[in-house]
């Protein structure tokens, strides 16, 4: 797991909630329950990432090269099963077109698919 950043004055007894970074916005494995999403800009994405703890949960090595020219540091490729607990916050990269069937997912590609960041955060399954 690539851990980024950091956290100050963590406390043991109130989990402070993650950021994690993804290359969609589908809703993680067994995550049901309640969802906020929204577009948000890179300056609010950096500016949250240089002072938390984060998480990149990116599948491809393609986006991982974007997001990290985006948000000006290293994003690593980090295929991992995410497990939200409420609170958590995914900056996820949106492409705003659907790329052609077989299409090879590389920088340039994806450059001119164009792109859009939204921000999806996880308030647990209220229903329980």
């Amino acid at each position: 797991m690539y851990t980024m950043g950091m956290r100050a004055n963590r406390s043991r007894a109130e989990p402070q909630p993650v950021i994690y970074l993804m290359s969609t916005t589908v809703i993680p494995s067994n995550a049901y329950g309640v969802w906020t999403c929204y577009p948000t800009e890179v300056d609010n994405i950096q500016n949250h990432l240089d002072h938390a703890e984060w998480i990149s949960a990116v599948g491809h090595d393609s986006t991982a090269q974007v997001m990290s020219t985006c948000l000006d540091r290293p994003v690593e490729a980090n295929r991992i099963t995410v497990c939200p607990k409420p609170g958590d916050v995914f900056y996820c990269f949106k492409l705003d077109s659907r790329p052609p069937e077989g299409a090879i997912l590389n920088l340039e590609t994806l450059e001119s698919l164009g792109y859009s960041w939204v921000s999806m955060t996880y308030h647990g399954n209220l229903m329980n």
